[in-house]
């Protein structure tokens, strides 16, 4: 009945506390962990076997008030995977996001896609700060 969700109660589509709150722990161990463990390191690599290129064009480009262009090579190398990382993270929130903005789905399929989206950017932001 409307009363009793008024009330508080969530019906059968809504997710519980505990159901988001595993799924961020599962993105957490399975994606954002690894991705930060396994993946930084081969990018930072990979950015640096390149050239160097990408820490001149830090030290040039540096907005102002930020200071990187103090950044050490090693510290330039880093910011570049993690900011790669995290780009890739916001990517794959932005084709989980899609279903709502195209209004092609569901309306209950596009709130779980968005609420997938959301609970990786909330495990991923756990991850950097681990």
């Amino acid at each position: 009945p409307p009363a009793s969700r008024a009330m508080g109660s969530s019906t059968s589509s809504d997710p519980s506390l505990e159901s988001q709150i595993l799924e961020v722990v599962l993105l957490l161990v399975f994606a954002a962990l690894p991705s930060f463990t396994c993946v930084h390191g081969s990018l930072k690599s990979w950015l640096k076997d390149g050239n160097s290129f990408f820490v001149e064009g830090i030290q040039r480009d540096s907005p102002p008030g930020i200071q990187l262009s103090k950044l050490s090579s090693a510290a330039a190398y880093d910011f570049g995977a993690s900011s790669m990382i995290v780009g890739m993270q916001h990517l794959v929130g932005i084709m989980l996001c899609l279903p709502e903005i195209t209004r092609h789905v569901g309306k209950a399929w596009a709130a779980a896609m968005t609420r997938h989206a959301a609970l990786l950017g909330v495990a991923f932001g756990l991850a950097q700060l681990l």
